[in-house]
């Protein structure tokens, strides 16, 4: 079997835990990439032949736009893999890395709809 062309997409900027072997760079700034920059990128990713995303963190369910970056990205005709440690995904969660904040619960269904694979530790 062929291995697919794929990339690691760095899309949240908190987390749900503070591991002490995280392996996320979470850089200096508070600040999201936006939407519409994590798109522009994937679109030429796409045409250089890129096939499948995991989107990453930080976690990604603590974006407050996960679910419709999560269907652009679908639109776009990519395998997805989204790596999080799950915490939104039983209920509201507040983020404890980065920045302290509520994050609404995310629905199962609404992301297992959208994604190939979820990868929970």
């Amino acid at each position: 079997m062929q291995e697919r062309a794929s990339i690691i997409l760095s899309a949240g900027r908190s987390c749900f835990v503070k591991c002490l072997g995280c392996y996320n760079f979470f850089g200096k700034s508070e600040d999201l990439t936006k939407t519409s920059i994590i798109l522009d990128f994937l679109a030429r990713a796409k045409r250089s032949g890129i096939e499948k995303v995991t989107i990453g963190g930080g976690d990604p369910l603590s974006r407050p736009d996960i679910i419709d970056l999560l269907t652009q990205v679908k639109g776009m005709g990519f395998k997805i893999n989204v790596d999080t440690v799950g915490t939104p995904l039983l209920g509201p969660a507040e983020t404890i890395f980065f920045g302290h904040r509520q994050v609404n619960q995310v629905s199962a269904n609404s992301i297992s709809s959208l994604v190939d694979n979820i990868g929970i530790p």
